[in-house]
């Protein structure tokens, strides 16, 4: 889509730049999925009822009314921010990918896809003009089952988020220890769930 007098432009100084710009979204996007996770984990001790209570200045935040509320919807705009990082990520990785077949010489590409896009490489590099050095067949079929159990994994864990947060949320639904908004705040994150749901597929 870029038009043949502009394809001149498209330099290593771009591809520094997008992948200056990835690392430091994906830096970011780690730092609040740690914040975020800190939440789950808190949320899931106070619905089984487990693991000491927090009290600041005195007052119980485990069995404070609204307290749960808050924190599932600040971790479900969390989840929706991180989800939106990682698009930005990806939409970065390939014009990243794109860019290492402009940029470098046919026999680096394969080089720098394997150090600049290291988490969408299974195999590193393949270097085809080198037999001695080829995957042989048992590692391509390592590869794809790696591949096809990392997809099961998050498959699982995904099944597993969702079905502790319905339950929270019915929890939520169900003692209204807030009044009319914890159903508020349920709705709010019904719809968070769909835009996320949205963002993946």
């Amino acid at each position: 889509m870029i038009d043949d007098e502009d394809q001149p432009k498209i330099d290593r100084s771009i591809l520094d730049l997008l992948v200056a710009r990835r690392d430091q979204i994906k830096a970011n996007s780690s730092r609040v999925s740690v914040v975020n996770l800190s939440l789950s984990v808190f949320l899931l001790a106070t619905y089984f009822k487990v693991g000491a209570d927090v009290s600041v200045l005195g007052i119980s935040i485990k069995d404070s009314p609204g307290v749960p509320e808050f924190l599932l919807a600040t971790n479900a705009t969390m989840a929706l921010y991180i989800s939106i990082l990682q698009g930005n990520v990806s939409i970065l990785e390939g014009a990243i990918g794109h860019l290492i077949g402009k940029v470098f010489p046919l026999g680096m590409s394969n080089v720098m896809r394997a150090a600049l896009l290291s988490d969408a490489s299974i195999g590193k590099y393949l270097p085809l003009n080198m037999h001695h050095l080829l995957f042989t067949d048992l590692h391509r079929r390592l590869e794809n089952f790696l591949a096809y159990f990392m997809i099961v994994v998050a498959f699982g864990l995904a099944l597993v988020i969702i079905g502790f947060n319905a339950a929270l949320i019915y929890s939520i639904w169900q003692q209204s220890s807030i009044g009319v908004y914890s159903k508020i705040v349920v709705f709010y994150v019904a719809i968070c769930g769909f835009f996320l749901f949205c963002l993946c597929f």
